[in-house]
């Protein structure tokens, strides 16, 4: 079954259970329509390598020693909302940092922890959220340093909104699949 069958047939389904205009919308664009494919040597921005070889030691236990990462630092997971993929999803374990020198010498590709208001993004309400995405464009303005999210999620667009310095929380230093 191709890519437009499937697409029908779960539109059909959509409509069929009562679901309004946009989730059939959506369907048909994530399902129906494939993104094209990037031209040659296209690369996606992605975080810079900041640890360094010396500084990630095996002992003879088989535990993994980092040092390096500047406190304050925190490990969590982040919930499944698919923003991140396929980089980062459920139950994988991030180690950030919110040391002030992380902030500094920010550069597209970083992935960084932010706080939001009230925001309608994809059919969904944020509100005062901490939301964790890759800086897409880096600006200024008459307020200063400005950075666009996005997530890794290839079908998502770049975030509507702007985040300053001091919206970010955590700079995002390891991921742990």
């Amino acid at each position: 079954m191709d890519r437009k069958t499937i697409g029908k047939w779960l539109c059909d389904m959509a409509r069929w259970l009562g679901y309004e205009p946009p989730v059939v919308e959506k369907i048909i664009e994530v399902v129906v329509e494939v993104k094209p494919t990037p031209p040659p040597g296209y690369e996606l921005p992605s975080p810079r390598a900041t640890i360094r070889e010396q500084d990630i030691t095996i002992d003879g236990n088989g535990t993994v020693h980092i040092k390096g990462i500047l406190p304050p630092v925190v490990k969590f997971t982040v919930p499944n909302t698919n923003s991140m993929e396929m980089a980062i999803d459920e139950n994988h374990w991030v180690i950030a940092s919110a040391h002030p020198s992380y902030k500094e010498n920010l550069e597209i590709g970083e992935v960084i922890v932010f706080k939001t208001q009230v925001v309608n993004y994809n059919n969904f309400t944020v509100r005062d959220a901490e939301i964790i995405h890759a800086i897409w464009e880096i600006g200024e303005d008459a307020q200063g340093w400005y950075c666009k999210t996005k997530g890794w999620n290839p079908y998502l667009e770049i975030d509507p909104w702007i985040v300053r310095k001091n919206d970010i929380s955590w700079v995002c230093r390891i991921v742990c699949w």
